[in-house]
């Protein structure tokens, strides 16, 4: 099967040019290990051949089965998701990683003009000879 897009709207086609998933999703990858990544609403999921959702669109991000493995995104967190749907926390989203970098950043920033002021305080007390 092939994925197909008409105005816009994607689904599947065989061999023959018959469509075998209706052209109802905002996206639909190919199939892999049996399972097409479907995208409706901003939202990915996972559906068989016979147009069965497999694994739910509650995906914010996702990758299609290249392996018996993918990676998929929920809530800024990134999980290892098999074909039977079980997902393993594997770390967090980049999105997520570059907002911890600028907090980082930020606070090293306050705390370095905070040790700055503290010091020119201090410098100012101190009588001189």
């Amino acid at each position: 099967r092939s994925a197909v897009a008409i105005h816009s709207k994607f689904g599947h086609i065989d061999k023959s040019g018959q469509v075998r998933t209706p052209l109802t999703y905002d996206f639909a990858s190919y199939y892999q290990h049996g399972l097409s990544m479907v995208r409706m609403k901003d939202k990915y999921g996972f559906i068989d051949t016979s147009n069965r959702l497999i694994i739910p669109l509650i995906y914010d991000e996702a990758f299609p089965f290249d392996r018996v493995t993918t990676i998929v995104e929920r809530y800024w967190l990134r999980y290892e998701l098999s074909l039977d749907g079980q997902a393993q926390f594997v770390g967090f989203s980049f999105k997520l990683k570059a907002l911890f970098i600028i907090a980082g950043l930020l606070i090293f920033i306050w705390l370095s003009s905070l040790v700055n002021e503290l010091s020119s305080k201090f410098r100012a007390k101190v009588p001189r000879h």
